[in-house]
C-alpha cells in the first residue's frame, strides 16, 4: 500500500499568519524593579538632584559674597599667597592681590601687612614674592611681616594667627581672590579673628567667565566637604 497523499492545510494570508506567529512567541514581562529597588533608586534621584542644587545654591551664594568690598579700619591686611611661576615670577592671581593689598594700605584701612604663602613648585616663598612687590610699589618693608610656611588655607589662617597674636591685632581685613574669600574669613574665625574681606578683582579667575565658574563651584564642594568651616560664626566679642 502506497503512503497517504498529503493534503495541503487551508492556505494562510499574510494577516492569519503574523497573528499565528504573535501568539506563538512567549511574551517576555517587562524588567521591571522591586518595591525596594525603586524606592532607593527614587532617593538617590532626590540625593543626587539635592545635591546639585545645593552646590550650584552654595555656588552662588560664594560668588556673591566675594563681590562686595567689605574693608574697614583695621589692625593687620592679611594678603593670601597664590602661585609663583618659574624663575620667581609672581603669578597673575599673586600680583593682582598684592596690589590690592598695597592700595588698601595707602589708603590708611591698616597699618601693617602680613604676607601668608609657603614655598610651592617654584621659588622663593609667596610670601617672600609678595614682599618683593610691595616693597616696590612703596610699602616699607618694616610694615610687613611674613608667614612662610602655608600651604593651604587652613594653613593660612592657623599659622597667621600666630603671627597676629605677637602683632597684637584683634581686627583684620583678608585679601584674596572673590571666589576664596567665603571659605577664608572663616577659617581666619575658627582661630577667633575679627574678619572683614577685600576682594582682588583684577584677576584671570575672575574676569574669565568659565574660570570664574569653574574656580566658584570648586569652592563650593570645598566648603561642603568642611561643615565646620562652612558653619564658622563670627567669635563672640569680650565682656566690657
Amino acid at each position: 500500500m502506497g503512503p497517504r497523499p498529503v493534503h495541503p492545510g487551508p492556505r494562510l494570508t499574510p494577516h492569519t499568519r503574523r497573528a499565528r506567529l504573535q501568539a506563538s512567541v512567549r511574551r517576555v514581562p517587562p524588567t521591571s524593579l522591586t518595591p525596594r529597588t525603586a524606592r532607593l533608586s527614587r532617593l538617590l534621584l532626590v540625593g543626587a538632584g539635592v545635591l546639585t542644587g545645593g552646590v550650584f545654591g552654595l555656588a552662588w551664594v560664594v560668588d556673591r559674597f566675594g563681590q562686595r568690598e567689605q574693608a574697614m579700619p583695621a589692625d593687620v591686611l592679611v594678603v593670601l599667597g597664590a602661585r609663583v611661576l618659574p624663575g620667581g615670577v609672581p603669578s597673575g592671581a599673586l600680583r593682582a592681590r598684592t596690589e590690592h593689598a598695597v592700595a588698601l594700605y595707602h589708603r590708611g584701612v591698616a597699618p601693617r601687612l602680613v604676607f601668608s604663602g609657603g614655598v610651592g613648585v617654584n621659588p622663593p616663598s609667596e610670601a617672600r614674592a609678595m614682599l618683593a612687590l610691595a616693597t616696590r610699589m612703596g610699602v616699607p618693608a618694616e610694615a610687613c611681616v611674613l608667614e612662610e610656611g602655608s600651604h593651604s588655607t587652613g594653613d593660612n589662617a592657623r599659622l597667621t594667627a600666630e603671627v597676629l597674636r605677637g602683632l597684637g591685632a584683634r581686627r583684620v581685613v583678608v585679601v584674596s581672590d572673590p571666589y576664596h574669600l567665603l571659605r577664608a574669613r572663616n577659617s581666619f574665625r575658627l582661630h577667633g579673628w575679627e574678619v572683614a574681606t577685600s576682594p582682588a578683582l583684577e584677576t584671570a579667575r575672575h574676569l574669565d567667565t568659565f574660570d570664574r565658574i569653574y574656580w566658584t563651584v570648586r569652592e563650593a564642594v570645598a566648603l561642603l566637604l568642611r561643615p565646620r568651616v562652612l558653619l564658622a560664626r563670627a567669635p563672640t566679642p569680650p565682656a566690657s
